[in-house]
């Protein structure tokens, strides 16, 4: 009886001892045990590249064992991949030993899809300590250059494994063409130019503002002045574009931008009109379009403006009569305006006959009464003169101190 007992016992505890081991050695624990590959998701930190594949997922099965199905594109499968690999079989990618710089041989690819090129002959070779074209630098052998030869602002110039060189810390100081303006070493950088314009450099009256090649503010293309004309107190100017900017006494918005405010600088007259001429008179300025339309702004006293009134003007005003001019000129108080036939209109102050008629003060353009056809005129301060189509001068107005000429 006592045997028996004892030999129970035995046979319980090594039962127990086996259903142990096997509940520790259980497949889909998520614990690789002794004897198994993975499992679940747990693969010991390996992936489909420990296996030669350069993408997809290991799979582990339900025995615990590793599969390899999702994983893809591995060294060796006829399909060269570019981003792990140099070359595939007799795939070399258009690659060859002349190409990468020896006189001849034959370029071959490892079993690891690596170029071999052992069977290369002659020529240059990066790694043999001469720097030979194709080559930039060789190691420490930098050819001589540094990022600044190189066109760049600063950084440290370094050799790659490929003797080809590295530039990254070069392209960190910036340089000419990179589209960022370094305002330590440029005034500009494409069409980038900091809060610079033409007007910004004192030029006033607009334009392109061109980059050259070494990334230096070219003022070539801003506008520039294209006629004067000075009154008594204001002057103006006309740019290339047929914009207007004058400067100088207000008083009576001869300035023509809007004001009566005086401004040392040139202002640009309102309206957004293209003019081909202008004219400066007494607290007045006029100016003509190239369709032939003539504009007046400022005092209008006696109606020196020609806009049918004698209220002055602060911005461009038509010339009252849709006359179309091909010459503008006014002075003190009166205006005159010569059109396509070569008739002479005048307008403004008439106390001394400057008008060329017998009538009094106009605020409109007569016309002068003369016959003739002129091809030039002129208004001084209170007599106007004209050039007809014979070579004939022609004048009118005050003659105190002979200014017409008729002796």
């Amino acid at each position: 009886m006592k045997i028996t007992v004892i030999i129970g016992i035995a046979l319980f505890t090594l039962f127990a001892c086996n259903n142990s081991k096997t509940e520790s050695n259980n497949c889909g624990d998520g614990i690789v045990d002794t004897g198994e590959e993975c499992d679940t998701t747990n693969f010991r930190n390996q992936s489909c590249a420990d296996f030669g594949y350069h993408t997809g997922e290991l799979a582990c099965t339900s025995s615990c064992t590793i599969n390899t199905i999702d994983c893809a594109e591995s060294c060796g499968d006829g399909t060269l991949q570019s981003l792990y690999e140099e070359c595939e079989g007799d795939n070399l990618s258009g690659q060859s030993c002349t190409g990468r710089g020896y006189a001849s041989g034959t370029l071959l690819c490892t079993a690891e899809c690596t170029f071999d090129e052992s069977q290369c002959v002659g020529g240059a070779f990066c790694g043999d300590d001469l720097i030979e074209d194709p080559e930039e630098c060789e190691g420490t052998d930098l050819n001589g250059l540094s990022c600044e030869l190189l066109g760049y602002y600063g950084g440290t110039l370094s050799c790659g494994n490929d003797c080809y060189f590295e530039t990254g810390s070069c392209e960190l100081a910036g340089f000419c063409g990179d589209t960022t303006v370094q305002p330590t070493e440029e005034e500009c950088d494409g069409n980038h130019f900091g809060s610079e314009t033409c007007e910004s450099l004192g030029l006033l009256h607009g334009g392109n503002l061109p980059c050259d090649a070494s990334c230096l503010i070219s003022t070539g293309e801003c506008n520039s002045f294209v006629a004067m004309a000075a009154g008594n107190g204001h002057s103006c100017g006309l740019v290339s574009t047929g914009e207007l900017y004058c400067w100088g006494s207000n008083t009576s918005g001869q300035l023509g931008d809007g004001t009566t405010t005086s401004s040392s600088m040139p202002v640009p007259v309102s309206g957004g009109y293209s003019f081909v001429s202008v004219q400066a008179g007494f607290d007045m300025t006029c100016g003509l379009t190239a369709t032939g339309e003539a504009f007046c702004w400022g005092d209008n006293g006696d109606g020196k403006l020609g806009d049918g009134t004698t209220v002055d003007r602060s911005i461009p005003t038509p010339v009252i009569g849709d006359h179309l001019f091909v010459k503008l000129t006014v002075k003190n108080d009166h205006g005159c305006g010569l059109d396509g036939s070569g008739n002479a209109w005048c307008w403004g102050n008439n106390d001394y006959g400057q008008l060329g008629n017998a009538g009094v003060s106009s605020s409109t353009p007569l016309q002068v009464s003369a016959s003739h056809t002129f091809l030039d005129i002129s208004v001084g301060n209170n007599h106007t003169c004209a050039l007809d189509t014979t070579g004939t001068g022609w004048c009118w107005g005050l003659n105190t101190s002979g200014q017409l000429g008729d002796g």
